[in-house]
């Protein structure tokens, strides 16, 4: 089984990550897009990783947890100045892989 979920906003795909709910049950998440994309997706990881082991991802002094996902990451970079683009936020079960 498998779940995609177009961004449609800035921060949108930490949003989509940081919801555990959209989560369950996935074994990976897939970024289909650019930088950016990628930068959310992996904030979004990293929170609840600390979420989940009670760290204080502000705490400059505590090393952080493993993620509790799989990354992988497709390139689709829009062209500069564009605004049409929407990335992809896929999440992917063992099924899928």
């Amino acid at each position: 089984m498998s779940l995609c979920k177009n961004t449609e906003h800035r921060a949108h795909a930490q949003e989509l990550v940081e919801d555990e709910a959209n989560l369950e049950g996935m074994d990976g998440v897939v970024a289909v897009g650019g930088d950016g994309l990628v930068n959310e997706v992996v904030m979004g990881l990293m929170l609840v990783a600390c979420r989940r082991e009670g760290i204080n991802p502000h705490d400059p002094q505590v090393q952080l947890p493993n993620t509790p996902l799989r990354l992988g990451i497709i390139p689709g970079e829009a062209p500069q100045g564009t605004t049409a683009y929407r990335g992809c936020t896929l999440a992917l079960t063992s099924d899928d892989i």
